[in-house]
């Protein structure tokens, strides 16, 4: 017959005084590292392309990016609207982002419309690791090797990528995108042609030793296309002459013709490929919707739930879901700040709706949202 746990007592040697302090320490470590992130690059610029009318675009400061406007131009270097309309942007089945409007370029690497300015808030002094990313969306297949250019970042001097003092990229053929620091290039070759009218991701990573490039889109992760080492190379960005050229080159006939958003310049080291993956999420939407299906479900089942559901990103998409849906519930989620994601500072921010009856009560914790339905609910 077995003896009942609960009545018999069960002696163990009391631990040593070293024991004790060395799982102490051992906790405390554990606790440490649990709570240090990762370093990531610093957001130094981020142009959304969200505003919606004139000849200018200002970059988004609330991440901690520079302050910096865009001139519009046509080919011509007279102003001109370039600002495209609601829902252009990335995502824009769910959201109403807007995007840079290239297409009335009719031609790759023609002259045409770009937007472009020598700043001196773009001077980042002498930059010898960094991550720039991007989404693109070209109307016009590219013919041939003359094609256009996505965005040259140099010292007011340069007028083309692929030169001295400078950070750039341009399409090659169909299938090759170049991607250069100085005048080192990086190659991504493509297993098939990019697609036209379909937005497509990049991302180019320098951390002193080698250039990564990565390629993504709406709905697939953004994978590693290539590695290009290069040690060593630093780009001086002086604050007296650095420019940023979006869509074209400085000469104004390699025109893109398309759409461009988002367009984001980091410093440091740390582009990991989970970081550029979590900048390209940043931006593209449909991913969250699943998410949203399963976050409703277990609130109108009243079920005790902690799970990680959502990405903090995929909040404008939940909230409608909380404030309109027909649940009986009061959602009360909040950020506690600071929590920052790749060019975004969220603050405090509280949803709800009132109704009679038992409710559920929700916080945001790492990276996910808790529901706990009260005992009296369950």
């Amino acid at each position: 017959m077995l003896p009942n746990l609960l009545k018999v007592g069960i002696e163990s040697p009391k631990p040593s005084r070293s024991l004790i302090w060395t799982g102490i320490l051992a906790l405390a470590g554990l606790m440490l590292s649990a709570n240090v992130a990762p370093a990531q690059p610093t957001l130094q610029l981020r142009f959304p392309f969200d505003d919606s009318s004139g000849t200018t675009t200002p970059s988004d400061t609330s991440g901690g990016g520079a302050s910096v406007t865009l001139l519009m131009l046509n080919k011509s270097n007279a102003s001109t609207n370039l600002h495209g309309v609601a829902n252009s942007g990335v995502a824009g089945l769910t959201n109403p982002n807007r995007a840079l409007n290239l297409s009335s370029n009719t031609t790759q690497g023609a002259s045409g419309n770009y937007a472009g300015v020598t700043n001196a808030n773009l001077g980042f002094g002498n930059v010898s690791s960094f991550a720039v990313t991007m989404w693109m969306k070209q109307t016009v297949a590219p013919a041939g090797t003359i094609l256009g250019r996505m965005f040259l970042l140099g010292n007011g001097t340069n007028t083309d990528v692929g030169t001295a003092n400078s950070i750039g990229m341009k399409w090659q053929d169909a299938s090759h995108l170049y991607f250069y620091v100085n005048t080192v290039q990086a190659t991504a070759t493509f297993a098939s042609n990019l697609p036209t009218n379909g937005w497509i991701f990049v991302a180019m990573v320098y951390d002193g030793s080698n250039v990564t490039l990565y390629e993504g889109t709406e709905t697939t992760v953004a994978t590693l296309v290539s590695t290009t080492a290069t040690a060593g190379q630093t780009v001086p960005l002086p604050g007296a002459s650095a420019s940023l050229i979006v869509g074209n080159n400085g000469n104004r006939n390699r025109a893109f013709p398309g759409w461009i958003d988002d367009f984001r310049f980091y410093t440091g080291t740390g582009g990991t490929a989970a970081f550029v993956e979590s900048v390209r999420l940043s931006a593209s939407g449909p991913a969250g919707l699943a998410a949203v299906g399963t976050l409703y479900g277990m609130l109108s089942s009243g079920l005790r739930v902690r799970e990680t559901l959502l990405p903090f990103l995929f909040l404008p998409v939940v909230a409608p879901v909380l404030l309109a849906g027909p649940l009986r519930v009061t959602a009360r989620v909040t950020f506690p700040p600071p929590i920052t994601v790749p060019g975004v500072i969220v603050s405090a921010v509280n949803v709800g709706r009132a109704v009679d009856g038992p409710h559920d009560a929700g916080t945001v914790t790492g990276a996910g949202l808790e529901f706990i339905v009260p005992p009296a609910d369950r």
